[in-house]
């Protein structure tokens, strides 16, 4: 009988998720091991996007709103236009203003089809500023990902995701949760 289980897959779990303001936050957790062939999708992305450092392997249990904000135990996926403004407005995160701030370590880029206003969320990581070639070089900013529900995660140049070919164009917005 538990084999039966096992092949017909787990029920879909949840975990408590919420805001700051206590907001319950619909989420839902996919199996660890995903299948052979999201294994090769994942592959054939690294092998394409080679300046890619992989981190993790391929799971199921999180996609990139969990690895951001619920800590690699769970993925967020229905209305995510409206979730990610949401989660961003109640967990105190406001948008950098590129012009006369840089990113930090911690901060946040999110990607998006269009910005004004935000339609078609993409994706969100977690940036990292790293030095650049040259010790006078502006410091770069690098961003910590998990693509998808079933890829493993990467650190990789911000622009260098796969979105251009499959939207044509996309804009990145950075936010902090600091003063």
């Amino acid at each position: 009988m538990f084999e039966e289980l096992l092949l017909l897959g787990r029920k879909e779990e949840s975990i408590a998720l919420q805001t700051r303001k206590k907001t319950d936050v619909p989420n839902s957790m996919g199996p660890e091991c995903v299948p052979p062939t999201e294994v090769r999708k994942f592959e054939r992305l690294l092998k394409k996007f080679s300046n890619w450092k992989p981190r993790k392997p391929p799971t199921g249990v999180y996609n990139c709103v969990g690895h951001v904000w619920a800590s690699r135990r769970t993925g967020v996926y229905d209305r995510l236009d409206e979730w990610v403004l949401r989660i961003r407005d109640e967990d105190g995160y406001r948008v950098l203003n590129t012009g006369n701030e840089y990113p930090r370590t911690g901060d946040l880029v999110t990607y998006w089809e269009t910005l004004n206003p935000h339609t078609n969320f993409l994706h969100i990581g977690i940036v990292e500023m790293r030095e650049g070639i040259e010790p006078s070089s502006q410091r770069l900013p690098f961003v910590w990902s998990k693509l998808d529900g079933t890829s493993g995660e990467v650190v990789h140049y911000v622009s260098d995701v796969p979105y251009r070919e499959i939207f044509g164009d996309f804009q990145t917005e950075f936010w902090t949760d600091r003063p």
